[in-house]
């Protein structure tokens, strides 16, 4: 009685709590020792290894210099050709899963909520976003509304990846945008298959732009199928459609510039800039001017304007400017355009 007395008293059972969280601190220590220096070891390891070791049966032959650009360009080169997907995510093992489905092929970029999701977006302009739906802060429904709303983010392809499996989710998220939508858990190749899809999609569309550019597209020269073009534009990329459409509207202003577009459109000159340029592969000046010059071929081929008056109307006050800017677009003069009696300028 006296020995189960002394073992279960208060005073000895406490001592011996103490000694046994001593002990487990000690262990935890221990092991964190034991990480770092394994860690510390495989970083001297990949170190040592990245050394260059002198041959010795080269120690006396003179030194060639090696150029460093076959190893270096190729990398840099084949980064630049990647597109970039914005995985918007707050669950660490999915981040994981699809950072290693997805790293060789994409550049990737990470956010853990809605909120964090949609300032990425505007600011890195990713060719496509995989972003869950059940996250803190900000959901995926509602960033991709907003994502959506915005004119400078509403191209962007977005896939909507969760684990609601009810019909009505992915109605919601159709409707405010998504442009697909894929239940957990799932097959990676099909994941993988809709973000090659949609990603061809936007280059289909740069296509698009390209045969709008295009001098020698005639695909817009009649007015049946400039609408038909304005209402496709107007579907696929309301953004563009709208830029288009004040260009044209400000065709003869000697005085619109970059600014005013930005500010008619609401957006900063280095949005307008950079979504331009990601959206049809010419920078907005090119873009600008390749609408006024075909306008200008536009009113030269119906025989009505000479060549100074079709300059001012697609707004070029410098008639040797408006030549040079035609001759380098066409690779033909304003006078091969237009009929012999009308070529006299003023």
């Amino acid at each position: 009685m006296e020995i189960i007395f002394i073992a279960t008293h208060p005073l000895i059972v406490g001592y011996y709590k103490e000694i046994l969280i001593i002990l487990l601190i000690a262990a935890l220590i221990m092991q964190h020792l034991k990480i770092r220096e394994l860690q510390k070891g495989l970083q001297e390891k990949d170190h040592s290894n990245n050394l260059i070791k002198p041959n010795p049966e080269d120690s006396n032959t003179a030194e060639t210099p090696v150029s460093p650009t076959p190893s270096v360009e190729k990398p840099i080169q084949e980064k630049a050709n990647k597109k970039s997907i914005l995985i918007i995510e707050d669950h660490q093992d999915i981040r994981l899963y699809l950072t290693v489905l997805f790293k060789n092929d994409y550049i990737l970029h990470m956010a853990e909520n809605g909120e964090e999701g949609l300032k990425k977006a505007q600011e890195l302009m990713p060719d496509l976003i995989i972003t869950d739906i059940m996250m803190p802060i900000m959901d995926g429904f509602e960033c991709t509304r907003l994502l959506k709303e915005n004119l400078t983010t509403c191209h962007i392809p977005i896939i909507q990846l969760t684990a609601l499996s009810n019909d009505n989710d992915a109605i919601k998220g159709m409707e405010l945008g998504a442009d697909d939508y894929i239940i957990k858990p799932f097959n990676p190749e099909i994941l993988k298959t809709k973000v090659k899809r949609l990603i061809k999609n936007r280059q289909d569309l740069k296509a698009f732009y390209s045969q709008l550019i295009n001098p020698q597209s005639e695909k817009e020269s009649n007015a049946d199928n400039r609408q038909k073009i304005a209402e496709e534009l107007e579907q696929k990329d309301p953004f563009m459609s709208k830029l288009l459409g004040i260009i044209e509207d400000n065709i003869s202003n000697k005085e619109f510039s970059v600014k005013k577009l930005a500010d008619s459109m609401n957006v900063s000159q280095p949005t307008l800039y950079r979504r331009v340029k990601q959206a049809t592969d010419y920078s907005i000046i090119e873009l600008i001017r390749a609408t006024r010059l075909k306008k200008a071929a536009e009113l030269l081929k119906t025989h009505a304007h000479s060549i100074s008056e079709t300059a001012e109307l697609v707004g070029y006050s410098d008639i040797p400017t408006f030549r040079k800017h035609f001759t380098e677009y066409y690779g033909a003069t304003p006078s091969s355009f237009a009929p012999s009696h009308i070529q006299a300028e003023k």
